[in-house]
C-alpha cells in the first residue's frame, strides 16, 4: 500500500467512526451534521484522485485525525456556495417563466401610441412594441441561420415561433409584407395572407409610422416570402390535429 493509500485508508476508517457516532444521534443532531458528513465524502474521494506529494502525504499522515482537519479548514473558507445555490434557484425560475411563456405568449398590443396614453396603456404598448422589435430581429436571425444558400430550413420558423408565439410572429411578419407594398417578390396569397391581419398605423407627430422600426426587416424579399409560406404552413398543421379529433 503506498503512503498514499495508507493516508486515504485512515481517512476512511476515521469516516467510519464518525458514520457510527452520527447514527447513534438523535434525528435532528444526524441531520445538524448531514452536510459535514457529505463534505468529509468529498474530502475522501478528492484525496484518493489526487497527486500529492510524499511530503504532503507525509504531513497529513502526522495527524490523527487528518480528515477532521481538512474539514475544519474547509468550514473557516469563504466559498461561493450560496450564491451558486442562489443562481440555480434564478436560473430554475427563468426556465419556467420561458416555458409559460412559450405556452401562454404575451398578446400584440394593437392600439397606437396615443390611444394607449389616453387609456392608460402606455406600459403595455411599450412591452409589446419591444417584443415586435425583438421578433423582427429572431426572425432575421432565423432566416440567416437556416438559408443554405439554396433552401430556407424548416426550423427558422419554430426557432420564431417558440420564443415569440405565432401570434406575434404573424403580426410582424403582415406588418413587414404591407410596408413593401408593390414589390412583386411577394406572392399574391401571401399578400392577401397579411392584408387579412389587422396591423396598426402608428404614427408619430412627424407623421412617420412607428410599425416600420420592427416592420423593416432585413432578410431579402424573397426569402420573407418563402418563409412566410413555411409560417402559414406550421399553422396550418398546429390546427390540423384539433380539426381531426373526433367528436365525443
Amino acid at each position: 500500500m503506498t503512503p498514499q493509500e495508507q493516508l486515504c485508508e485512515k481517512m476512511r476508517q476515521e469516516q467510519n467512526k464518525y458514520y457510527d457516532w452520527l447514527t447513534a444521534q438523535p434525528p435532528e443532531e444526524i441531520l445538524r451534521h448531514a452536510y459535514e458528513y457529505s463534505v468529509r465524502e468529498d474530502i475522501i474521494l478528492a484525496t484518493e484522485e489526487m497527486n500529492l506529494t510524499p511530503a504532503q502525504v507525509r504531513e497529513l499522515l502526522k495527524s490523527p485525525a487528518p480528515l477532521a482537519d481538512v474539514y475544519k479548514d474547509f468550514s473557516k473558507l469563504e466559498t461561493d456556495y450560496m450564491s451558486i445555490v442562489a443562481q440555480c434557484v434564478e436560473d430554475r425560475a427563468d426556465d419556467l417563466l420561458k416555458k409559460e411563456q412559450q405556452q401562454n405568449p404575451p398578446k400584440v398590443y394593437r392600439q397606437s401610441i396615443t390611444y394607449a396614453r389616453q387609456h392608460n396603456e402606455v406600459q403595455q404598448y411599450r412591452e409589446s412594441y419591444r417584443l415586435n422589435e425583438r421578433c423582427g430581429d429572431e426572425i432575421n436571425g432565423a432566416i440567416a441561420l437556416h438559408y443554405d444558400g439554396m433552401r430556407l430550413g424548416d426550423g427558422a420558423v419554430k426557432q420564431v415561433v417558440e420564443e415569440y408565439g405565432l401570434e406575434r410572429t404573424k403580426y410582424v411578419l403582415a406588418a413587414a409584407i404591407q410596408t413593401r407594398d408593390g414589390d412583386g417578390r411577394i406572392s399574391r396569397t401571401n399578400r392577401k395572407w397579411a392584408d387579412s391581419i389587422r396591423t396598426i398605423k402608428d404614427m408619430d407627430r412627424r407623421g412617420f409610422d412607428r410599425s416600420c422600426y420592427y416592420a423593416d426587416l432585413q432578410a431579402h424579399t424573397c426569402l420573407l416570402d418563402g418563409f412566410v409560406n413555411q409560417v402559414r404552413k406550421f399553422e396550418k398543421a398546429k390546427a390540423q390535429p384539433a380539426q381531426d379529433t373526433p367528436e365525443r
